[in-house]
């Protein structure tokens, strides 16, 4: 007789079980770094749009606005949103949302990460045609499901980090 090989059923039992346990221990692991990583990303694709706003204002010699959401309310479409503010709307020149100057970025919150609170007039900051802050430094506090927090803090000279 010819020798042949294969698995006998306790041995498989015993690699699907091992295999089963890895993968509890790894999605538990996954299950609590989800929300922190949604909190990262949302920080920095916000100080990203904030950046994105100064050297936009740069570029075009014109005022940038970033408008922000943190009631969640649908005001705007999305959670903030930066715009070119070409000042023809009526009223006041930057406290509404676009109708027709040019988009420079939309965004949108990750679900489980939210806004706690600004220190910006109105939820709302702009910059020069400088790359300047208007207005006084200011921040925008996030936080997740988990009450993580991350801060963003924009300076008067238009630079901004992330805590």
């Amino acid at each position: 007789m010819r020798n042949e090989s294969a698995f006998t059923l306790a041995e498989l039992i015993v690699a699907i079980s091992i295999i089963a346990i890895l993968a509890s221990i790894t999605i538990g692991g996954f299950i609590l770094w989800l929300p922190k990583y949604k909190l990262n990303s949302a920080a920095n694709e916000l100080q990203a749009t904030i950046q994105a706003a100064r050297l936009q204002a740069v570029k075009e010699n014109a005022r940038v606005v970033i408008l922000l959401d943190p009631n969640a309310d649908g005001d705007l479409e999305g959670d903030y949103i930066a715009f070119v503010d070409d000042e023809t709307g009526g009223g006041s020149e930057w406290t509404r949302e676009p109708a027709s100057e040019p988009l420079v970025k939309r965004g949108q919150l990750p679900e489980g990460v939210s806004f706690t609170n600004t220190t910006f007039a109105n939820n709302r900051l702009r910059y020069n045609s400088r790359g300047l802050l208007d207005g006084i430094n200011g921040s925008i506090n996030l936080k997740n499901s988990r009450n993580a927090t991350k801060r963003i803090t924009v300076y008067v000279s238009g630079n901004s980090r992330v805590f």
